[in-house]
Order: C-alpha cells, then structure tokens, then sequence
C-alpha cells in the first residue's frame, strides 16, 4: 500500500475548540492500496451526534465508510455507530460462555473480513490480553513492518498489549490508539520502551486511555515529524507513506 491517513475523531483530550472531547476512541483511518482506497472506522465512541458532529467538522464522510472494526465490548468504544450497517469486526463477548447474539450477516466475530484481501490489504486480529477478549488491528505496511491500531489496553500496556506485538512477524512501524498508560506506570513504560526497539517503532500516537502527562513524554521520547502537534487527541489528523 502507499498511503495510510487517520484522523483522531473522537478522543478524551481536544485539540481544537470547536471540536467535542469525550471519553472513549474513535479513529477515521483511510489505506490507499493498489485496487483502491479503503475507509475504516475504528471504534466509534460513546456517542453517535458527538462522533457526527467532529466527523462534520473534520470534513469526514460517515457514509461512505467501507468498515467498522470494534475493539472492546465497552460503551465509551462502541455506542457511536450501528454495526453490521456496513461490514463490521467485533470481539467475542467477554463471558466465560458465549451467548447468541442476533447478528447481521455483515458482522464477523473476531474476524479479519475477506473483503480486506480482496481490496489488496494484509490484516491480521491482534488478539490481546483481557478477560474482555479486547483486540487489536495491524495492517501489514512497507518492509514487511506493521502499523498497528489499539482500543484502550484495558489493562495497561504491559499486560494488554506486550506479548501480542512482541509474538508479531516483523518490525513495527507505528502504535496508535489507547494504551493505557500514566507517568506513574513504570512497568508499562519500561514495556513500550523494550517493544520500541526490539520492533524498531517509528511512530507511537498516544491516545485514549493514556493521561496527558504520559503523552507529552511519548511524544517528546519517541517524537516523530509526522506529528506536528505537540500533544494528540479529537482532530490530530496524520499521513502515513
């Protein structure tokens, strides 16, 4: 692919007055690949008009979207969006016995979609550490690196997330999304700092879940030109490639 562009829709931290800042993620992630473009919606926030009102203002198309991938059963991730309106991921539920649920044919349950590889994108499910099954997006990028999408590591970054991205094929090129992380949380930033360079990560985007302390010192430890910010949340909008 040649072009990975994403647009922070919903976040708990504004960078913007006239944007809405609520707690919960939702990120518009667009992939150019050689058949075509591809727009994602990752995650949706608590609220359908909060994520409406930013995705309006931002200039975002929520209509023309060609999937929806959620990655935790938690209100403040899933609320903003109807699934299975388009092609749509969801985890497994986060019960010890799985319940029936009523589900559109355009649901899948922790499933990367053909479709993706009929559109020319290599996925896989980043499956995570959690009882609430959370998951992970990673979409294979250039060198065979990784740009990798996270909800929330519900748990903190060394728990949630460490093995998963340590067990993947290859580098990582970017960490974006919540990764539950505070200044006061050694443990998980010793975690990010062994996954920076054992992956050789170029580019980590701070988000929902991480406090604004934490993510001024990513952003100051791991700073990369493609943010020109110098702190993320709603209306942080990156290009990739």
């Amino acid at each position: 692919m040649s072009r990975i562009s994403l647009t922070v829709l919903i976040d708990d931290v504004p960078l913007y007055e006239d944007l809405i800042a609520a707690h919960g993620l939702s990120m518009y992630i667009e992939i150019e690949s050689e058949k075509k473009k591809i727009k994602i919606l990752f995650d949706s926030g608590p609220n359908p008009k909060i994520l409406r009102y930013n995705a309006e203002k931002l200039g975002i198309d929520l209509e023309s979207l060609d999937l929806y991938f959620t990655s935790i059963w938690l209100s403040h991730h899933i609320l903003g969006f109807k699934p299975g309106i388009i092609p749509t991921v969801i985890p497994p539920l986060p019960c010890s016995k799985e319940v029936m649920l009523p589900l559109s044919k355009a649901i899948y349950r922790s499933t990367i979609p053909k479709l993706l590889k009929d559109w020319g994108i290599e996925a896989i499910m980043l499956n995570q550490k959690s009882l609430w099954k959370e998951q992970g997006l990673a979409i294979k990028y250039k060198n065979d690196s990784w740009i990798l999408f996270l909800g929330c590591c519900i748990y903190g970054f060394e728990y949630s997330a460490k093995d998963a991205i340590e067990s993947l094929k290859g580098d990582v090129y970017a960490i974006i999304g919540g990764l539950g992380l505070s200044t006061r949380d050694v443990f998980g930033f010793n975690s990010l700092d062994y996954i920076v360079k054992k992956k050789n990560v170029k580019l980590i985007i701070p988000l929902h879940s991480v406090s604004i302390e934490a993510r001024e010192l990513i952003l100051k430890k791991y700073k990369s030109t493609l943010i020109s910010s110098d702190m993320t949340g709603v209306g942080l909008e990156v290009n990739i490639g």
